[in-house]
Parts: structure tokens; C-alpha cells; sequence
């Protein structure tokens, strides 16, 4: 054995020993911070989890309603909002096949399907889609029934055909198009929603968006809402558009990685730590320490080697001081992105209500409800076994728009949501559901309702007749938005990102992009420390055919030439554009796109 040989062995030993060694502190334990503190424990670090919350997962996490469980029951289970894992997911589809779950192999095992999602009407006769593809003839001709409910919407044919063609364009967008010039275009324009029918804007355009995200489509980028469209479409062609687990998220997920993370990687978590300012030491450009607010109320420095923050932008824009900045350019604009609210209300029912086997939309609720039936999914878990007994069924809603009136006739009088007090929000609420579904909701809530939980992010004025603020929104995409926001790894040598705003495929602010981001962030600490990179990082689905394909190569080939998609301007229905030349032009934009491809192969 050489000299040389046997220093190189040495170096390898002494970097991994290094490594086990290494300490880093998680700040904030949300999904992407979990994400984090899983990748990195793996591979050897000494890993801290600080959160302000007593219970970890963040925005994702269980919150019991504490004081309702009677005669040794357990409480019964609030939320922030209900859980959805489209089949696109991969990173945590990933992180979840690595946390073991009681006699299952991990929880994975806990995602279950929906097989059908509904779209309620106010006054009309909802519509149920499988989530999907057909199984039988039977299932197969059922779907087809369901399809007639779309000309209850009175969308005009021509604008179908011109609502399939814009989701076209998407799907053979070159990848450098949608990082430039589709940022900076509105979902709402490249739909040309303001030059067609009001029904074509409010239920093509406006419905579809907000029931995916709390996105608003006007303002919304066509770059991350049309990217997350195509996807979640893709999803139903690989049988994965919806998935939720099956029971309460702290139970079937959050408690046993944080339990895994703990005895398996001796991982240290710290509830009720808030995160209250950085030093940063501009001679090294390091994060010299984190003061934290700990559960006593007292101020306390955490050092490490290395900070990855998983605080929301909200909180994170916060704590960027002009001197961080500075440092970290990419930072600097934190501060300009846009949140907003999405939360949630449980109703606890006297009786199943499992009337759709998956998630509902409420197309003409003015607060953009949506809802899951829950008990129908969990299979050990009761939900007459929690609270009082009273309980059989959790009716979860969310509320995606804060800022528009509700129903004049309604218990809020035509107020917003952020207008009302919290008993005028329960009541609206349920009047909306009962507006859609008067068979399944009727007028009297108390009548099948037990108790009533709301987000205790939702905070209340002084007199309570109105909302004050929300403790945690949701970061939404605006045009624009993607160059202000920073990559997982900055420029300060050992701070790192794992939120949902930092820039990821993704995109879209949601649980995978916090994970994916929390990925990108562990590799950014081992390629600091010298280690590879070996964190996987995952493509996300995309339309895979081969004319797709080749169509999106044709595109990238008019992108590098300064032109538009070869269907951008197709023809707008209209009173002079008649259902006949949409289907010639379709035919046409197909025949052109076949040209162009032969022509750029030669």
C-alpha cells in the first residue's frame, strides 16, 4: 500500500467521521422541514428541529380540539385544512416509503384513492368524475352519462374546443417558454377569459383554478397554474389524480416520522421554539447563530454548522435584515411575494355522510368552497370513539376565498369571510353547502351537525365581529413571482431553504414543492461539506407521447427564433367565429404542427 493510497483513505474516512459530526439546525418543522431533518439524519448529521407550534407538520398537521374528548376518548380531530396527494407527487411519495408505519411497510401504505370527485351547483344537479380511467364497460359508460352535465354549464361547443386547444398549447410548451415568457402572461389572459361567455370564464377559468389552489386566475401565472392543470390531468390518465390518507394526518403520518426520526436518528425536536432574528458574521458569510424564543419565553442562541430554514415566507420575509440581504440578493424579494388564505372548518356529524367517494368542489360557492366525507376513508380509526361519542362523521371544508361576498339572502348578509364573525362564517358556510346539495345539507345544521371546529389560525378583533388576521396563509404564484423567488441553496455559505416558495419544479405551493425544496436544500449542505450529492431529485409526470414530444421540440425550436407557440393565435369564438371554423382551425393548427416538424427535421 502506497503512501498516497493510504492518505486518500485517510481523507475518506476523516470526511465521513467530519460528517457525523456536523450539526444542523431545522428551523421550523413543517412538511419541508421534516422533509429536511429525514435526508440529512440519514446521511450522518446531528439534526435539531425548532418549531413554534407544539405539534409539528405545520399547515399539514392534526389540531385536536382540545377538551372534547369525554369518558377517555381521544379529542376530537381539527385541521387546518383537509389533506390531497395528486398522483403527480413524487418526492414524497418517495420520503413517505421511507417512514415505517406499525405493521405496514411504511406510510405509503396510508394513501388511499378517491374514485370519484364532484362538482356541486348551486340549484343544478352536480357533476361526479372518475378519478380514473374506467375499469369495465360499465364504468366506461357510466362516465359517459356524467359528460352531459356539461351542457348544464352553457358553455357554448366552440368554447370547449377552444378550452382544448389552450390546454393543447400547454401541453407541447417548450420548457423554456414556461420559464419566461408564461410567467409573465396571467392564467386568466392566455384564456382569453374576458373575451368569452361568463359562463366559459367563471367555470372553465376561474372554477377549475381556484378549486386546484387558493389561486385567483386573474392574477394568477399561467406558468405555475397551467403547469399544475396539465399535470393533474396527466395524473388521471396513471389512476393517481386523488389520494388522501386514512385517518388523521398526526396518526398516519407526522407522529411516526417524527417518532422514526427520533429513535432511529436520535434527531432532537424543540416545539414551542420561535425563530426571532439571525447574526449573521459578514467576515466567514455565515449565520453565526438563531435566536430563538423558547417555551419559557426566553430569548437563546442555536448554533450549528449549518441553518435550513423551513419558516414560511411570510415569517422568513420577516427575518431578512438589509445586512442578509446584502448578502443574499436572492432574498431580498421575499418581501413582494403574495400570500393568501386557505382554511378550514371541520363539521362533525350526528350520521355518515360519505355521499361522494372523494373530494367536492362547490362551483358557484362565492367563498370557493371545497369538502371531503372523512370517516369513509379511515379504516381503523372511529370517529364515534372521539369527543362526547356524538360524532360518526367529519365533514372537512376549506374556504379559498376570503375577500368576496357570500349570499345576500345568507346568515353573513353579503359580507366577505374576512368581514364576518365566526359564527356568521359556520353559518354562510353551511348555507353555501346547502345551496349546492340541499339533499345531502339541509337548511337546520344542528340537525345533523354535533359540533363545529375552525382553524384557530383565524384570529378574531377585540369585539369579534370580524377577522383580524390568519396566522398562516398560503403563498399564491403570481405573474411574475418566479424570478423573486430564491433557490434552496443561497448565497450565505451555510443557509439553506426548505419552504414551499423557494424555486422548485413543482412550483406550485403545496407539500411536494416543500419537499422538493427540503431535498435540494440537503444536497446544497453535503456539496458544502465536500459529500455527493446523492439526495434524489425527481422529474415530475408530463405528457410523454411521442407527438407531444416531438411537438415540444418543434416549440423549443420557435422559442430560440424569437416566435410564438405555433397555436397562439388561434381563433377566439366568438359571433363572427363560428363551432365549424374552431374545428377547421383545430384541424389546421394539427396540420401545421406536422409541417413544422418535418421541416425542422430536415
Amino acid at each position: 500500500m502506497t503512501p498516497l493510497f493510504l492518505l486518500s483513505i485517510l481523507i475518506c474516512v476523516s470526511s465521513i467521521v467530519c460528517a457525523d459530526h456536523k450539526t444542523v439546525a431545522v428551523l421550523g418543522g413543517g412538511v419541508g422541514g421534516l422533509s429536511a431533518a429525514l435526508e440529512l439524519a440519514q446521511r450522518g448529521y446531528q439534526v435539531e428541529v425548532y418549531d413554534r407550534q407544539e405539534v409539528f407538520g405545520g399547515k399539514a398537521r392534526s389540531i385536536p380540539v382540545f377538551g372534547s374528548g369525554k369518558q377517555g376518548r381521544t379529542d376530537l380531530y381539527g385541521e387546518h385544512g383537509f389533506r390531497f396527494f395528486p398522483g403527480f407527487y413524487a418526492h414524497m411519495d418517495d420520503m413517505f416509503s421511507r417512514v415505517p408505519f406499525g405493521t405496514n411497510k411504511s406510510v405509503l401504505d396510508n394513501l388511499v384513492h378517491a374514485d370519484f370527485d364532484m362538482l356541486a351547483r348551486d340549484g343544478k344537479d352536480p357533476w361526479v368524475f372518475p378519478t380514473h380511467r374506467p375499469h369495465s364497460t360499465s364504468e366506461l359508460l357510466q362516465d359517459l352519462k356524467e359528460i352531459v352535465h356539461f351542457k348544464t354549464l352553457n358553455v357554448s361547443m366552440s368554447e370547449f374546443l377552444y378550452f382544448a386547444e389552450r390546454i393543447t398549447v400547454m401541453a407541447t410548451t417548450c420548457e423554456r417558454r414556461w420559464d419566461t415568457e408564461y410567467d409573465q402572461l396571467s392564467y386568466w389572459d392566455f384564456m382569453n377569459a374576458d373575451k368569452l361567455s361568463e359562463q366559459y370564464a367563471k367555470y372553465l377559468v376561474i372554477g377549475l383554478t381556484r378549486n386546484i389552489v387558493a389561486a385567483k386566475a386573474q392574477s394568477a401565472s399561467l406558468k405555475t397554474i397551467g403547469r399544475t392543470f396539465i399535470r393533474l390531468l396527466q395524473s388521471t390518465a396513471s389512476n393517481h389524480l386523488d389520494r388522501l390518507l386514512n385517518g388523521p394526518t398526526n396518526e398516519k403520518w407526522l407522529s411516526p416520522m417524527v417518532k422514526h426520526l427520533k429513535e432511529k436518528y436520535n434527531v432532537k425536536f424543540h416545539p414551542l421554539h420561535t425563530v426571532m432574528s439571525f447574526d449573521y458574521n459578514k467576515k466567514d458569510n455565515q449565520i453565526q447563530c438563531v435566536n430563538v424564543l423558547n417555551e419559557k419565553n426566553q430569548l437563546i442562541k442555536v448554533t450549528a454548522d449549518h441553518y435550513v430554514s423551513g419558516v414560511p415566507v411570510e415569517r422568513m420575509s420577516k427575518l431578512v435584515t438589509e445586512e442578509i440581504a446584502q448578502a443574499a440578493p436572492s432574498l431580498s424579494q421575499l418581501k413582494d411575494l403574495r400570500v393568501d388564505w386557505m382554511n378550514g372548518i371541520q363539521f362533525f356529524t350526528k350520521s355518515n355522510i360519505g355521499f361522494n367517494r372523494g373530494h367536492v368542489g362547490y362551483f358557484d360557492s362565492p367563498w370557493a368552497l371545497t369538502s371531503i366525507s372523512q370517516q369513509q376513508f379511515w379504516d381503523d380509526i372511529k370517529v364515534s370513539e372521539t369527543g362526547d361519542g356524538t360524532a360518526i362523521d367529519i365533514l372537512s371544508v376549506d374556504i379559498s376565498d376570503w375577500n368576496v361576498p357570500g349570499y345576500k339572502e345568507g346568515p353573513s348578509g353579503g359580507k366577505t369571510a374576512s368581514k364576518c364573525s365566526k359564527q356568521e362564517i359556520i353559518d354562510e358556510v353551511w348555507y353555501q353547502l346547502h345551496r349546492h346539495l340541499p339533499n345531502i345539507f339541509p337548511k337546520d345544521m344542528n340537525s345533523i351537525v354535533t359540533s363545529v371546529f375552525m382553524d384557530p389560525d383565524i384570529k378574531f378583533n377585540k369585539d369579534g365581529r370580524s377577522v383580524d388576521s390568519n396566522d398562516e396563509p398560503l403563498l399564491i404564484n403570481t405573474v411574475g413571482s418566479w424570478n423573486k423567488r430564491p433557490q434552496a441553496i443561497t448565497e450565505i455559505n451555510n443557509l439553506f431553504l426548505a419552504s414551499d416558495y423557494v424555486q422548485t419544479k413543482t412550483d406550485v405551493a403545496c407539500m411536494e414543492a416543500a419537499t422538493e425544496a427540503a431535498r435540494a436544500a440537503a444536497n446544497g449542505v453535503l456539496k458544502r461539506d465536500g459529500r455527493e450529492q446523492d439526495v434524489k431529485m425527481f422529474d415530475l409526470i408530463w405528457p410523454s407521447g411521442m407527438s407531444l414530444k416531438a411537438s415540444r421540440w418543434v416549440d423549443c425550436k420557435r422559442f430560440d427564433s424569437g416566435k410564438k407557440h405555433i397555436g397562439w393565435s388561434f381563433p377566439i369564438p366568438g359571433n363572427n367565429v363560428k363551432e365549424e371554423q374552431i374545428r377547421y382551425a383545430i384541424e389546421k393548427l394539427a396540420e401545421n404542427m406536422d409541417i413544422e416538424m418535418n421541416n425542422q427535421a430536415v
